[in-house]
């Protein structure tokens, strides 16, 4: 009974229905059908595979009728319907898989490949397990539904159903080496990628220790302080102590400086060491001057991502040259038991949606890579990591309005969890759960224009767990409302961060928020030594009377 009425739950996707008052908060799967099976009554609306079904009412005796339908429609083609992407049941390879939920595709790449495109269906179903958003350059949502019927894309629940867009690493082999200056042999697991690798600065690995995934760190000098700024070059150069930077490093293009600011951590590509006069110039400036922010930030900085700094278990380093990865793994991992998984995030945006009507539910998405654009290029600065525009959601433009982001989580990724950008309209986030991100949880930008006619209207986030940010940018707070009218951030809760926990407003503008409530939200453990100049809420400035 449970397995027909989860079918039944996945038909009713389609036609918006509801079984009374028992809606569906789940993506899917028993758990959804057994919050369903107390409801005896349902009226159902919409088209499915050309069948009708408009004003039709049933009893939940009348239950296997609807299942017998509701499969046949299906059973004849996805077209027009949902496709469903299946890592247990699917294929990707036989001439008779359509998309159906009777014969599902593989993978979403198996799909694309077949000249799969969003438009003509009514929304994607995955099942359980671990799918890949690389081989199909991530999932664009381009094809609008509308008010009583969105385009869907659901999965059996957050955690059961994973979209990652990283790749998996093959191929680990131990070594031995010395050098832990103790004469102790230190162990180092060693993998080559594949060559349409792009370059990651994250690593994210589960064992059988623990069954969740967890970051590992670029190899990386410890947290230092600086002599002083070189004030004949104040914008870009700092003088280092005798021992911290050496006079040049393997791939010292990849290698990076990161300076602690007051509100702000600012990571940047090293332009030149002068060993002769230890001094460090950086490329982009970090503000006005380094010396600005020195009472507060007590002169910390730190060198990353250089193979010379790889000493500590937990470490790796990638040789963007010859493809090799460098793991040094923690005492308690082993390969022996073919249980250690390490994924490789790429950079591709996992979820871009660019319609109307557009839901999601169910699911967890994982893996986004860390874009350094927002260091290496523009605004180095960057307060609230407003510098930086990549997460593992985006809503893009005024088309992404009246979108539904519901039950998601959204974990182990370099940037934001979720990002929206331009004059999005009616965006509801519900039931999140954001953790372990790059940067921060949401962020909502400011659009080009900000009058009325093309401000963010009616942008909700409640009921969502957001903690655990700021690996990368650690200026990223847990919420950013650069502009809105008309939004909430209610009953939310948000901890575990580097820097403010909600930021609204930007760059000292008014009018960047009216009409704005922030309510019943829980906040704590902020700062948390690494930044100042910060707080639980903090009021960015301008004329936000409305908030």
């Amino acid at each position: 009974l449970i397995t027909n009425v989860a079918l039944v739950w996945s038909c009713l996707e389609r036609y918006n229905g509801e079984f009374g008052t028992a809606r569906r908060t789940t993506g899917g799967g028993a758990s959804g059908a057994r919050d369903a099976v107390g409801a005896c009554t349902s009226t159902l609306s919409g088209r499915a595979g050309g069948h009708a079904l408009a004003g039709a009412t049933m009893h939940c005796c009348q239950m296997r009728t609807l299942v017998a339908v509701s499969l046949l429609a299906a059973g004849a083609s996805a077209a027009g319907g949902i496709v469903h992407i299946d890592l247990n049941r699917g294929s990707d390879r036989s001439s008779k898989a359509d998309g159906s939920a009777q014969r599902p595709f593989r993978t979403l790449g198996g799909w694309a490949a077949r000249g799969g495109a969003t438009s003509g269906a009514a929304g994607i179903h995955f099942g359980p397990g671990m799918h890949d958003l690389v081989s199909a350059g991530g999932l664009k949502l381009d094809t609008a539904g509308d008010a009583a019927a969105p385009f869907t894309v659901t999965g059996e629940g957050p955690g059961l159903t994973q979209l990652s867009a990283g790749v998996q690493v093959h191929g680990f082999a131990e070594r031995s080496v010395q050098g832990d200056g103790a004469g102790r042999a230190v162990r180092q697991w060693h993998a080559t990628m594949p060559a349409n690798t792009t370059y990651f600065r994250q690593l994210f690995v589960r064992s059988s220790t623990s069954g969740n995934f967890s970051r590992r760190l670029t190899a990386r000098s410890e947290t230092m302080t600086y002599d002083h700024t070189n004030m004949k070059n104040p914008q870009f150069a700092i003088v280092y102590k005798e021992g911290q930077v050496m006079a040049s490093y393997h791939n010292q293009e990849d290698v990076l400086a990161t300076l602690y600011h007051c509100w702000t951590a600012t990571t940047h590509r090293i332009n030149n060491i002068n060993a002769s006069n230890s001094t460090l110039t950086l490329f982009q400036s970090p503000h006005v001057n380094i010396p600005r922010c020195e009472h507060a930030s007590g002169k910390r900085f730190l060198i990353e991502d250089a193979r010379e700094e790889l000493d500590e278990p937990g470490e790796f380093y990638y040789d963007r040259g010859t493809r090799e990865l460098i793991y040094l793994p923690l005492p308690e991992e082993n390969l022996a038991d073919g249980k250690f998984e390490a994924w490789a995030p790429q950079l591709i945006a996992p979820i871009l949606v660019t319609a109307n009507h557009v839901k999601l539910a169910g699911l967890s998405v994982l893996h986004a890579a860390a874009d350094m654009d927002g260091f290496f290029v523009g605004d180095c600065d960057g307060q609230s990591a407003s510098n930086l525009h990549s997460g593992a959601v985006v809503l893009n433009g005024s088309s992404a309005s009246q979108v539904t982001v519901n039950n998601v989580e959204v974990a182990h990724t370099g940037g934001f969890g979720v990002v929206t950008r331009g004059a999005v309209r009616d965006v509801m986030l519900s039931r999140l759960h954001i953790h372990d991100v790059g940067a921060g949880g949401v962020s909502v930008e400011k659009p080009a224009e900000t009058t009325d006619g093309s401000a963010v209207h009616n942008f909700s986030l409640v009921d969502s767990v957001i903690h655990d940010g700021g690996h990368v940018y650690k200026m990223g707070p847990g919420v950013m409302l650069q502009n809105c009218r008309g939004c909430a951030v209610d009953h939310n809760r948000i901890h575990d961060f580097f820097y403010t926990g909600v930021t609204t407003g930007i760059g000292f503008n008014s009018e960047m928020i009216r009409d704005t409530t922030l309510s019943f939200n829980e906040i704590h453990t902020l700062g948390q030594g690494q930044l100042s100049d910060m707080g639980c809420v903090y009021v960015w400035g301008g004329n936000q009377s409305g908030l």
